[in-house]
């Protein structure tokens, strides 16, 4: 996967289709998430043990939910679906939180993967608010 994501880096540098960039861009992510997955699976031993430590730090929500849209609408392209996705984030949702990033990115992609995968006709919302 780090060969895969490398090789992407590289061809980003050079001047590409506006197209092309975007989806670049999308298989880098996935590499990505692809990677996370792999050492997700790797530290199930940690998880049924109860020794998985959480990287908590301060991440942007939107960047987050962003990054997540963008593979969405990758997906959304792939599949030539004609699903509506739409993205709502609640202007009371502080953008700086204090969670495990990672975790987090993961959740968001597979919700939205899943509701893509699943959802024949219409739309597919994520709609983020303020809960007390």
């Amino acid at each position: 996967m780090n060969a895969i994501i490398g090789y992407v880096d590289l061809i980003l540098k050079d001047k590409l289709h506006p197209d092309h960039r975007a989806y670049l861009e999308t298989v880098k992510e996935s590499g990505h998430l692809l990677l996370n997955l792999i050492n997700d699976v790797l530290d199930l031993s940690k998880i049924e043990a109860g020794q998985l430590v959480l990287e908590v730090s301060v991440v942007s929500l939107k960047e987050l939910i962003t990054d997540a849209q963008v593979m969405a609408k990758g997906l959304l392209i792939g599949a030539k679906s004609n699903l509506d996705l739409r993205i709502h984030i609640d202007k009371n949702v502080n953008d700086q939180i204090f969670i495990d990033g990672l975790r987090l990115r993961q959740i968001l992609n597979n919700l939205l993967s899943n509701a893509i995968i699943f959802t024949i006709d219409g739309r597919v919302t994520l709609d983020t608010q303020l809960v007390k």
